[in-house]
């Protein structure tokens, strides 16, 4: 029997966590602190896997059931609905400019005014290839950058013998 709004509001918190089923693999969780999450199970490639669609009341039933017709309907187009839920997190957050790349552009606008242009060109290529190169989403950094001022400067490799 699917969930209505009033079972959800006075589900209570027991000695172990629970699950109140809502239908199609959406359940609400309530812990024994009394904290209650929706949670989709679902099988991706022959696996058992959770999505973590939110947390009750932030996240109501009408919106716990949409979020779970979005996911049936990624995984109906060979979709895994952690990787759609990865990608749009990792959208927001690149959206918001508040990313390690846009804050260190940032720093470099202010940093190079007392250096030569051809030193300040020089270190933001060597950030560029070697912290701000991507795989899958995460930065990939391939050498130590000192704090200006360091008489050692860049150690690592020189973005002629990276190559691209």
């Amino acid at each position: 029997m699917p969930l209505t709004d009033v079972k959800c509001r006075n589900a209570k918190g027991k000695i172990k966590p629970h699950k109140l089923s809502d239908g199609g693999g959406l359940h609400l969780l309530v812990n024994a602190d009394g904290a209650k999450y929706w949670r989709l199970a679902y099988r991706w490639h022959g696996k058992q896997r959770t999505l973590a669609v939110g947390v009750y009341p932030a996240v109501g039933l009408v919106e716990a059931r949409a979020a779970r017709d979005d996911a049936k309907r990624n995984l109906a187009a060979n979709v895994d609905p952690s990787a759609v839920k990865r990608e749009r997190k990792r959208a927001a957050k690149i959206a918001t400019g508040n990313t390690f790349e846009a804050v260190a552009r940032e720093w470099h606008e202010n940093w190079k005014g007392a250096r030569t242009p051809y030193y300040a060109g020089q270190i933001l290529r060597r950030v560029s290839v070697c912290v701000f190169r991507r795989h899958d989403g995460a930065a990939i950094f391939c050498g130590v950058i000192y704090l200006p001022g360091d008489q050692t400067g860049f150690a690592g490799a020189d973005a002629a013998e990276i190559g691209d």
